[in-house]
């Protein structure tokens, strides 16, 4: 039953998509040649780019963030479109006709400068200040620099995501913008799993050009990125402030299993500080991922977790409001298992500590079924039912749970939803 259980937790891969780096490295040489091929293109890739950007209800003061389809075709894939088919052509014949030289590659730099230049409007610069005393009982201050991203902001609030460390023990949070405006931040919200905070921005007191010098991150769509997509780090990716590193996705593993949820994440070859405040944008200037210590890789390739899968967690945080919470790292039952009588639902990979999955009594190699009433059939279900629950409401969970002879018995596990 090991060998099993092992066919299904697994982690799916995107195909190689062969010569894509020639392609690519091409076709930004080429930006001027190519732009108005791009925007026609544009309009059948991404429609209504709009709708990725934190929008702000002038209602309730409630910050809503519109969330991304998982099933849609890669951006490699909708290139290949019978509505693009013939702008590629052209444009890929103009692209063979040209001789490449330094200029060009000076040009596709230059283009590259230009866009993290304009993205510095969207970063702050953090110093996390800790109050100690020295050995003759004097107060003295230490202090470390992070980076954060604007994603949301009000007339009155800005909204900054950052590491968790830029607030870990810290007494005092002073950020300061492109534009030299300075203020004390105060923290919103935190997500420890994650490794993820939001500091909050009084600009009350500040003129409109101050608030019109800081810039909201638009937020693009990981679902839609491919292997071998150009990428560009900004925040501290060499851990200074106002950094940035250009590079390429390498390596794509969808469905991975993280606290409550699945999330994409992908591997890059730009050097990344995972702890100070690295972002990933594509290069129409979106936040595509982000950097945290909590999830590293153990090759040379930096991780980053798509932004698609975070932003009904970041929803959550940027209103302060506390999200369901059960404690399981779930994932899906595939076809192999089921034809070994693994029963339906989705497979407890981990329980975490402390947590009401723990507290309750759930164990890593169960099959959650039923969650308040609702059948759980996939990981997809999995999240929807946990986003209809209200911290503090009473459930039953159903499982099932191998009894080591290749046999499940059918539990019923009471359990009361903590927030997060």
């Amino acid at each position: 039953m090991d060998n099993d259980k092992d066919k299904f937790i697994t982690e799916k891969i995107i195909k190689k998509d062969s010569g894509r780096y020639i392609k690519i490295v091409k076709l930004l040489l080429s930006a001027a040649v190519f732009g108005v091929v791009a925007m026609a293109t544009a309009l059948f890739a991404k429609p209504g780019l709009e709708k990725f950007i934190v929008k702000s209800s002038t209602q309730k003061e409630t910050i809503s963030i519109e969330k991304d389809v998982t099933d849609v075709q890669s951006s490699s894939a909708i290139l290949e479109t019978e509505d693009t088919e013939a702008l590629k052509n052209i444009a890929e014949s103009i692209i063979d006709e040209h001789n490449y030289d330094e200029e060009d590659v000076k040009s596709m730099y230059k283009v590259l400068a230009n866009l993290t230049n304009e993205l510095d409007n969207c970063v702050a610069a953090i110093h996390s200040v800790k109050n100690e005393k020295d050995w003759f009982d004097n107060m003295i201050e230490s202090g470390h620099y992070y980076s954060g991203l604007v994603i949301a902001k009000t007339d009155n609030e800005v909204l900054i995501l950052c590491p968790i460390q830029a607030i870990d023990s810290a007494d005092i949070i002073n950020v300061s913008f492109k534009n030299n405006y300075s203020r004390q931040a105060t923290v919103k919200s935190a997500d420890g799993h994650i490794g993820i905070a939001i500091l909050s921005v009084d600009t009350s007191d500040a003129d409109s050009g101050i608030k019109e010098g800081i810039e909201a991150v638009a937020l693009g769509n990981s679902y839609l990125i491919s292997r071998g997509d150009i990428a560009l780090a900004i925040g501290s990716p060499t851990g200074f402030n106002y950094s940035t590193g250009y590079g390429w996705i390498s390596y794509i593993s969808k469905d991975v299993s993280i606290v409550d949820s699945t999330a994409m994440f992908m591997y890059t070859s730009i050097a990344l500080d995972n702890s100070k405040g690295s972002f990933l944008v594509n290069t129409s200037g979106e936040l595509i991922g982000i950097a945290t210590a909590s999830y590293q890789s153990d090759t040379s390739a930096s991780i980053v977790i798509g932004i698609s899968d975070l932003k009904s967690r970041l929803e959550y945080m940027i209103n302060a409001v506390q999200a369901a919470y059960i404690g399981i790292k779930p994932v899906d039952i595939n076809s192999d298992a089921k034809e070994n009588k693994v029963p339906e639902g989705v497979y407890v990979t981990e329980v975490v500590a402390d947590s009401p999955a723990y507290i309750s009594g759930i164990q890593v190699g169960d099959v959650i079924s039923e969650i308040d009433g609702e059948k759980i059939s996939s990981t997809a279900a999995y999240k929807e039912v946990l986003d209809k629950l209200t911290v503090g409401k009473d459930i039953v969970i159903k499982l099932y749970r191998d009894n080591g002879k290749n046999e499940y018995s059918q539990l019923e596990i009471n359990m009361t939803v903590a927030g997060r």
